[in-house]
């Protein structure tokens, strides 16, 4: 039995962390799946995942190939045996998309051929670029109907519930993506038709809708075909109600395929995979990640579906790093909260071989991510293969500077992952129980990321959005906060309480719904310290004068100065984008005004039970003296840092009462030492290109606890009242101290020299030149 609760994978009962590898059956020789599976498993892996392509079952229409009757690597009953002999689980991922590389996204060239109806279609009634299906058309249903039927009568009897490996179903693959990078949504009269339904639904009347979009239409259909010639007078109005409907249009085809599958008898948790991150660059970037957050916000709301990241970020190093962990807490938002964040497609390759993939990447990024809280993985791709019959998009070699390459062979990144795997086997048990520290909740604005199309008249908004967003959130304040290890908490503004005891902070523009200004003003009413930037929002989303948090704060906007430069506190000169200026009443106080009309753009009150901190500069953080006036403007309500460390890594604190886990992440091409207090009163050397999970308060048996280590646990033990722990060598100065609860345990250890002995508590500290760190107890 597969349960999702306390942000955790349970499997009959017990909670695990999901580490798992993407492996293509149908890029592999039949006869070297035995091999791969056991190379995988030996990487301390416990999930094998993998896209089961419709085009490469059913190449011709009606000819259902599952069993290995074309050729072995079609026989997937052999492929899921040969996982559950190796004792791993499986997340399998039917489609009908799977992308991958793939001719068609992985449909039939069938479908699209004799059933050309299913094609989406541009506004002007062409096909559109990809020629992706309406996914909602009868057709398309009915074929896909077929396919479910086939493929869940193979997958049914290897559920877990069965007896069998199979835990997960993934439903697709990235919905809505193909739609956004040509930013052509669906323009078929199919979709249409769907939009009209949408459209009497929420308006009723063909009278009310009229009065809302201030046109005079004969029906709910003349309203609907109005997407595709929009006016300048409803273009806002209609972006966002069109919007609104993806968004419900792509749950119910989630909705669809979810039924579809357990009326097959397939009754396991269902995985939605979101898209976003982009460019080929030496390090990646996700600052279109919640685009995919966007258009699939409605499927939040669909039980037993799990949203999980597709995370491309490339080589991770200290001007992308950011972008992971607002993906993650921008997941973290929106997901129900009992789900672990769990990244379905994890990069561990790349479809070329540029950008060339450092292993210390796999290593850091992964840390990186279980800092935050992941506690589900799959490396994609894990193994390279080959495209049979023609089936590949880019060339006939699918290598992925994959961990085990095509030839069976393992590369270094695939040692990388094993060292790391064995870590995170040490740590499982706290893992599992651990959640996140925080500094400060961050709002993250759906609709801020409903820009996956446009036309002639939104296009400039959209622009602003998007060019705001970027500069202004993932290289502004989000970038300062993360750099300072101020770590935010993801907050969906949409449909998320606040809770006021946490300060928050708002990314904001010009436009804002009235439900969201209701919700901020209700939250420092309670006593919230907000933090707003660069702009207080004066429109809602459709264009409409909306000033109910301006009006609430009592002030007035009076000028925007752009490419300016800006007094802000102590620091002068510093230069920015463009202030807002306002007019104050009562008791705010000035923390940064424009000397030359004595106006402010940074100032903070208490109203009510609350404080409002206003920061009108839109500013990039290109030097990192501005990440400390971030970091000084938070303190005057109350924010501060995980750590203050002398020199910059990464740190983030998971805790389940006393025990705490400290990750540690040195991105920078130096060593580094420095001292965490909370931790420990010893320094700590960090490797170049290295991270740590140093644990407290860790009880490794009921006996046995590890009050503090500046060594990482790397292999744990337990065999009856035997334990046997392995530590890292790499922190020089390194030290252990233990507790012995059992009076009559012994300990012996290797590497390690006794400074002081108190009672049941040991110090020990590592030997000079020491390779080999273990301690037993017993």
């Amino acid at each position: 039995m597969v349960e999702i609760k306390n942000q955790c994978v349970y499997i009959d009962g017990k909670p695990i962390i999901l580490k798992g590898a993407e492996f293509h059956y149908f890029r592999s020789d039949a006869n070297n799946w035995e091999t791969i599976l056991n190379q995988i498993k030996a990487c301390h892996i416990n999930l094998v995942s993998t896209y089961i392509p419709w085009m490469w079952h059913e190449h011709i229409e009606g000819e259902m190939d599952l069993s290995g009757k074309r050729r072995k690597e079609t026989d997937l009953v052999a492929f899921f045996q040969a996982v559950k002999n190796a004792g791993m689980y499986l997340l399998v991922r039917p489609g009908p998309y799977i992308m991958s590389e793939t001719i068609n996204s992985g449909v039939p060239l069938w479908v699209l051929k004799k059933y050309p109806e299913v094609v989406s279609r541009k506004a002007n009634g062409e096909f559109s670029p990809t020629k992706v299906a309406n996914y909602l058309h009868p057709k398309f249903i009915e074929l896909v109907t077929k396919w479910y039927q086939s493929v869940c009568q193979v997958i049914a009897p290897y559920s877990i519930e069965n007896g069998g490996n199979i835990i997960m179903f993934q439903l697709d693959n990235e919905v809505g993506m193909l739609q956004w990078v040509t930013n052509q949504p669906d323009m078929s009269d199919e979709s249409l038709k769907r939009f009209a339904l949408f459209l009497e639904n929420k308006f009723k009347t063909i009278n009310e809708l009229n009065r809302y979009f201030e046109i005079d239409f004969k029906q709910f259909r003349d309203a609907a075909q109005s997407v595709k010639e929009p006016t300048e007078k409803s273009c806002l109005k209609l972006h966002e109600t069109f919007g609104y409907f993806l968004r419900e249009d792509y749950a119910n085809y989630i909705r669809f395929l979810k039924d579809l599958a357990v009326n097959n008898g397939c009754k396991m948790p269902f995985v939605v995979n979101v898209h976003g991150f982009d460019q080929n660059d030496y390090s990646k970037r996700g600052k279109q990640y919640p685009i995919g957050l966007s258009q699939l916000y409605e499927v939040r709301k669909i039980e037993d579906c799990l949203l999980a990241g597709d995370y491309y970020i490339g080589n991770i190093v200290p001007d992308n790093y950011y972008d992971v962990v607002l993906a993650n807490e921008f997941t973290k938002a929106i997901q129900p909260k009992e789900q672990p964040l769990f990244s379905a497609e994890f990069q561990g390759g790349f479809q070329y071989g540029i950008p060339k993939l450092q292993p210390t990447t796999y290593d850091l990024k992964t840390r990186l991510c279980f800092a935050n809280g992941m506690n589900a993985i799959n490396y994609y791709m894990f193994v390279g293969g080959y495209n049979h019959e023609g089936i590949g998009l880019l060339a006939p070699r699918h290598d992925w500077q994959a961990p085990i390459s095509s030839d069976g062979s393992l590369k270094i990144q695939y040692h990388y992952i094993h060292d790391l795997m064995k870590v995170f086997n040490a740590y499982e048990t706290e893992l599992v129980k651990t959640k996140s520290r925080y500094s400060v909740s961050l709002g993250f604005n759906p609709d801020y990321y409903m820009t996956e199309f446009d036309n002639q008249f939104t296009k400039s908004r959209k622009e602003m959005f998007v060019n705001f967003r970027n500069d202004f959130l993932y290289e502004g304040v989000g970038k300062a906060i993360i750099n300072q290890n101020i770590y935010p908490e993801g907050i969906d503004l949409l449909g998320s309480e606040i809770n006021p005891l946490n300060a928050l902070i708002v990314f904001s523009t010009e436009y804002m719904n009235q439900s969201i200004q209701l919700k901020l003003i209700d939250y420092i009413k309670q006593g919230g310290r907000l933090f707003i930037y660069p702009q207080i929002p004066i429109k809602d989303m459709n264009g409409e004068n909306c000033t109910l948090l301006k009006d609430y704060l009592d002030i007035e906007i009076v000028d925007k100065k752009w490419w300016s430069v800006a007094h802000i506190m102590d620091y002068r000169d510093v230069n920015v984008e463009f202030t807002e200026l306002y007019k104050v009443k009562g008791n705010w106080q000035v923390l940064g005004l424009d000397e030359n009309s004595s106006y402010p753009h940074t100032c903070i009150k208490t109203i009510d039970k609350g404080q409002v901190l206003i920061f009108g500069c839109a500013m990039k953080n290109d030097y990192s003296y501005k990440d400390e006036l971030i970091k000084q403007l938070l303190e005057q309500i109350d924010v501060h840092p995980l750590a203050d460390v002398d020199e910059w890594v990464t740190i983030n604190i998971r805790e389940d009462g006393k025990t705490k886990l400290f990750f540690i992440n040195n991105l920078d091409e130096y060593d580094k030492t420095i001292t965490i207090s909370e931790l420990a009163p010893h320094p700590i050397h960090i490797p170049m290109r290295k991270g740590l999970i140093l644990p407290q308060h860790m009880y490794v048996t009921e006996d046995v606890n590890i009050i503090y280590s500046t060594l990482e646990l790397i292999g744990k033990t337990i065999k009856g009242t035997q334990c046997v722990l392995e530590f890292s060598p790499f922190n020089q100065n390194g030290f252990i101290k233990i507790e012995i609860i059992n009076p009559n345990f012994e300990i012996s250890y290797q590497g390690l020299n006794v400074v002081d002995k108190n009672n049941n508590q040991i110090l020990l500290k590592i030997k000079e030149n020491s390779k080999e760190i273990m301690i037993q107890i017993g």
